[in-house]
């Protein structure tokens, strides 16, 4: 009975030695590439620059607008309203 070997049937030969590594006289350098810059969006400012609450009860509707720079304050109100 004969035996293939699987580098026989592809015709392939089997590696006996390590090929040699490639030697080059030029030192691998540094190439510089242009790089298109970045597009930074603009920050973009608050569609409202204040909190608006609306609340209704009974019938009774109030709206309040509160400045967002003092929102620390409006949601000590708030917690006050709530209660």
């Amino acid at each position: 009975m004969l035996t293939i070997q699987e580098h026989e049937r592809y015709g392939e030969r089997e590696a006996d030695v390590l090929p040699m590594p490639v030697k080059r006289d030029i030192a691998a350098q540094f190439i510089p590439l242009a790089l298109p810059q970045q597009q930074v969006p603009a920050p973009q400012t608050p569609a409202c620059e204040e909190i608006v609450i609306e609340l209704q009860h009974n019938g009774l509707k109030a709206s309040i607008r509160w400045p967002v720079s003092q929102a620390q304050q409006c949601a000590a109100w708030l917690r006050e309203v709530m209660r």
